[in-house]
């Protein structure tokens, strides 16, 4: 959604017969609605291949709405006999395209079959250049020229262990990724990772620098972008991390530079996964999680003050 159009996209099953053969597939309906002053009103429908991750794998440029999709097939024999039918799986088959369409949502240019046998893990759209990440057991990410809509050109393509789940643009020519590292032989994902992508040449994009946090694997940022707190301006990469909130700065020499590990758990605060989430005012962190509120100094980190609601009880 922007100020002008607000898209939606639904998930569509589709079944394709030929003979005895099937084959199955999830495909995307996109429909398009005006936003003019207050009135909503329905402008144009469309429906490209695959389905979409999330809502950064869209956007509307110049007039123009990009989307990337991962499409998964599956084709099945069904042999009829004696009035029954048993079916037989014959294959799959998981590939990914990036369309772009124009006002009227009539496809203009596309890139099809990207990566086959893998699928999007995160996108980020930046003016004229596209950035895909998908994996498998390497970590493609592509950046992709959209500056000629009619014929989107892939410009390079980055191999590293792990995944990106998260792309930001952080600054001028960086991107800064959040997800897994993996295990470069079977792909099994191991523990959370930053990288710093440095995007200056959009032909060679490199990672200027990453990560690995030791002895954490979960958190609700790759996932959810409203669990993560980013500023270039204040240069702070802040989000969850199992049960911490971790904080950290980024330095063109040093690489990520983590300010604090704050532990909900030390003072026997209640804490609940997928419930943390910070913001800050001036020079002050404030860490929500679930019904705790603590504020930390941001010079040095150490706690201001501290909040605990009790429960309501339902009874009353």
């Amino acid at each position: 959604m922007n100020t002008d159009n607000l898209y939606v996209i639904s998930s569509i099953h589709e079944t394709e017969k030929e003979g005895n053969v099937y084959t199955s597939y999830n495909n995307s309906l996109i429909t398009k609605f005006s936003l003019n002053n207050g009135y909503i009103e329905e402008k144009a429908s469309a429906k490209v291949e695959g389905t979409v991750l999330n809502q950064f794998s869209m956007d509307e440029y110049n007039g123009y709405f990009r989307i990337v999709t991962t499409l998964n097939s599956w084709t099945y024999t069904v042999n009829e006999s004696d009035g029954s039918s048993t079916s037989t799986g014959s294959g799959s088959e998981t590939y990914n395209n990036l369309y772009i369409l124009n006002e009227n949502l009539t496809v203009v240019g596309q890139l099809q079959n990207l990566a086959q046998g893998e699928r999007v893990y995160s996108a980020r759209f930046d003016g004229n250049t596209g950035y895909i990440v998908t994996f498998r057991q390497m970590d493609p990410l592509f950046s992709i020229n959209l500056s000629n809509p009619a014929n989107p050109i892939v410009m390079g393509e980055l191999k590293i262990p792990g995944f990106s789940n998260y792309l930001h643009n952080y600054g001028e020519n960086l991107l800064f990724g959040l997800g897994r590292d993996a295990d470069e032989q079977t792909g099994g994902a191991g523990y959370l990772k930053l990288s710093m992508f440095n995007t200056s040449d959009k032909t060679n994009v490199t990672e200027e620098h990453s990560l690995i946090i030791d002895g954490l694997y979960y958190s609700e940022a790759t996932y959810n972008h409203k669990a993560i707190l980013i500023n270039y301006e204040r240069n702070i990469i802040a989000f969850p991390a199992d049960n911490v909130y971790l904080v950290y700065s980024y330095d063109a020499e040093q690489g990520f530079v983590q300010l604090a590990a704050l532990d909900l758990t030390n003072g026997g605060y209640d804490w609940y996964w997928g419930s943390m989430r910070g913001l800050y005012i001036g020079d002050v962190l404030y860490v929500f999680s679930n019904n705790v509120m603590i504020s930390y100094d941001m010079q040095n980190f150490n706690e201001i003050y501290s909040m605990q609601i009790e429960e309501a009880d339902p009874s009353k």
